[in-house]
């Protein structure tokens, strides 16, 4: 991971970190959960209570469902952990070694980038630019809600509602755990990309970190958590940026 920027231009070694390692494939970790639950026998048979680090009662595991998803969520973890610390930041603390990465470097990165909504450069800029001034409990703040409303505009875009409306024509914006079970969201992410950022970000089994930072249950930081969404969010405005080479 060290040697894939080391050396290179900041464009250049940007782009490597953005893609220095593989994203969970979906039917990959499915096959191999399924084929870990068929060796062991016994946890079909067990009723498995899924508690929090805080000690609270999330979820009963009684269900085939309900094994599988465990499993696979077991899995994504398993990976998240390796890339942190095998890949992603490896990389990243070569790069800051050799170059300062700038506010206005960011910016143009996401100015230029297809995925940025309109209007929202400064704000994406300033989540990965706090990234990589070792932040990464601020930029989960900021980026966080950027991918929801990323998610909300896309739908908009397609004639989904991403709102509700009640009994009394009171009209509510819809959240994230709505958005990312929305088959069009599917179509427009793809499976891999949305069921890891509902492992991320909404699913009591999974890191649920959106929600977690919603409701002030975030502590300590850095941590894996923090470090992969902001590389992810990296990825996703790197590979979308347009002319990324010409950026400086």
């Amino acid at each position: 991971a060290k040697l894939a920027v080391k050396g290179k231009r900041l464009s250049k070694a940007i782009f490597y970190l953005a893609n220095i390692t593989t994203a969970p494939l979906y039917e990959g970790i499915k096959k191999s959960s399924e084929n870990l639950l068929k060796k062991s026998l016994l946890s079909n048979f067990v009723t498995q209570i899924y508690v929090d680090t805080d000690g609270r009662k999330l979820q009963q595991i009684t269900t085939k469902d309900d094994r599988l998803k465990h499993e696979m969520y077991q899995q994504y973890h398993i990976h998240i952990e390796l890339a942190v610390d095998g890949s992603i930041l490896p990389a990243f603390l070569q790069i800051l070694e050799e170059h300062r990465v700038s506010m206005r470097f960011i910016y143009n990165i996401c100015r230029n980038s297809s995925l940025v909504p309109v209007g929202r450069a400064d704000i994406w800029a300033q989540g990965l630019y706090y990234g990589f001034d070792r932040d990464f409990l601020v930029s989960s703040h900021l980026l966080i809600p950027q991918i929801e409303h990323l998610m909300r505009i896309l739908l908009k875009q397609e004639k989904i509602p991403t709102t509700t409306i009640d009994e009394n024509g009171v009209e509510s914006e819809k959240s994230i755990n709505s958005f990312l079970q929305e088959p069009k969201i599917y179509e427009l992410f793809g499976r891999d990309l949305t069921e890891e950022l509902k492992f991320l970000l909404t699913e009591p089994m999974g890191l649920n970190y959106r929600n977690k930072i919603c409701h002030g249950l975030v502590g300590e930081s850095p941590n894996s958590a923090d470090i992969y969404i902001w590389w992810l969010c990296l990825k996703l405005v790197v590979n979308n940026c347009v002319l990324f080479e010409g950026i400086y």
